[in-house]
């Protein structure tokens, strides 16, 4: 029985562009796992066989999920499709000099993604997206309509990028968009990485917890009207009474239950009170990264990134 599996799909240069955003980041998944699944990353010509690919594929792989990109040069932030216009009209030719104009590609009404896009908290999402139903006409729109021909209820979403130069956060919104639409549940979790000079603090669950015992960077659940900065310094309060300043961005991690996936978005932070005033846990301690350490989840793949942090400020 073969690995489940991702496919990711951008598009290489077209018109007058010598880059394409989405290209650099569908590349950046290359060869890799995301959410214990093997990723598929294909690079679509910008033309008819590039927007009929997808589907090919999906005709030999079974996918988990399906993630297009695309670049919109007009747009300022990202935008998440949910449908795909039955209508091709091109304002310049493909890439194999193809022009279509005012035409249906199949005559049989928009499409829609089954991905339940009005529960997502785009507040979250790196890169402020927006909801958009409007693909364009294009090829963006074409490939996507082509594999909602054949994704029936397998999760399949567009993603418009905008033409920035750096690729990690789109990058990290792109992960965040496929973790979503794997889930039957999932979590959003602001948690603080609290440091000093020289060292980062942990925080051990109290007795009677569900994860008792186990070590942890404090935060908590995100609630659908907060931001991350909103929710950690919420929580954080609630937790050890603390007050702190909500710096570096330091990544997203995911811890993966039966049940249910935890998103749990990770910033640097530095204290601005002194004392601690201990709710959800009973005991804290700060950390070099030496130490052995019983910790919840995935939060001890998040220490070598704390390190580099540390080294890099030292």
């Amino acid at each position: 029985m073969s690995p489940p599996r991702i496919l990711i799909c951008g598009f290489e240069p077209f018109g007058e562009c010598s880059e394409n955003i989405s290209e650099q980041v569908a590349r950046t998944f290359q060869g890799g796992c995301l959410l214990g699944r093997e990723v598929d990353v294909e690079i679509l010509s910008v033309s008819l066989s590039g927007s009929i690919l997808p589907k090919q594929k999906m005709s030999r792989t079974s996918y988990d999920a399906i993630l297009l990109m695309g670049v919109a040069l007009d747009s300022k932030v990202p935008r998440i499709e949910s449908r795909a216009q039955d209508k091709l009209d091109f304002s310049i030719p493909d890439n194999d000099g193809r022009i279509e104009q005012d035409i249906p590609i199949s005559g049989k009404g928009d499409l829609f993604s089954v991905v339940e896009l009005k529960s997502w908290n785009l507040n979250v999402l790196p890169g402020t997206p927006v909801l958009s139903s409007d693909a364009g006409t294009y090829l963006c729109n074409e490939t996507y309509y082509r594999t909602l021909e054949v994704s029936n209820k397998t999760p399949c979403l567009f993603l418009h990028l905008p033409p920035w130069e750096q690729t990690e956060e789109l990058e990290s919104l792109a992960s965040q968009c496929i973790a979503r639409m794997l889930s039957k549940k999932y979590i959003d979790v602001a948690a603080g990485v609290i440091v000093n000079s020289d060292s980062f603090l942990a925080a051990k669950r109290a007795c009677g917890d569900i994860h008792q015992g186990k070590w942890e960077f404090p935060g908590g659940k995100i609630e659908f009207s907060e931001s991350i900065p909103e929710a950690l310094k919420r929580e954080l309060m609630e937790e050890l009474e603390i007050d702190v300043s909500i710096e570096n961005f330091l990544g997203v991690w995911f811890h993966v239950y039966d049940e249910v996936t935890i998103i749990l978005h990770i910033h640097i932070c530095h204290l601005l009170t002194d004392d601690f005033c201990l709710h959800s846990h009973d005991e804290i301690r700060w950390c070099g990264g030496e130490e052995d350490l019983d910790w919840i989840g995935s939060n001890h793949l998040i220490i070598p990134s704390i390190i580099d942090h540390l080294h890099a400020n030292a």
